[in-house]
């Protein structure tokens, strides 16, 4: 992991050049990114970030973000977080999901066809009952 000046010298400068010539990026990160979140929202065209939120198992990443931190960095930027989780951590949605953050749930450590769907009928259920007081959200047109 990069502290935040490294991330501005190093990473910065290359994520933005690679945008600008593609139209847009999506970055991965294995590791905890907050600190770098105000650094990575810099990015011209910032379409997408991929990390890990999971706090038990750690099949996902060695050492993964607080859910709290993605929340609050990203929420209102219009950047999709792509976030794996565990399947035993479905609580997680909880301390992750907000109104105005735009968030992709990955699970991780499901074995079979059938455990997959049990698995996932689980986390919708709970995405579900956390989203179903929050205000309607109109497309844009």
């Amino acid at each position: 992991m990069l502290s935040p000046r490294a991330y501005e010298v190093a990473a910065l400068p290359y994520n933005a050049r690679l945008a600008r010539h593609f139209g847009g990026i999506a970055l991965h990160s294995c590791g905890v990114i907050g600190h770098n979140i105000p650094i990575q929202l810099r990015t011209p065209e910032l379409k997408q970030v991929e990390c890990a939120a999971c706090i038990l198992a750690r099949d996902s990443d060695p050492s993964p973000n607080k859910p709290e931190s993605l929340r609050d960095g990203y929420r209102g930027s219009g950047v999709i977080v792509k976030v794996r989780l565990n399947k035993d951590e479905v609580e997680l949605l909880d301390r992750l999901l907000a109104p105005d953050l735009l968030c992709a749930v990955a699970v991780t450590g499901v074995e079979t066809q059938a455990e997959s769907e049990q698995i996932y009928e689980r986390f919708k259920e709970r995405i579900r009952r956390i989203t179903a007081s929050w205000p309607t959200v109109q497309p844009k047109a």
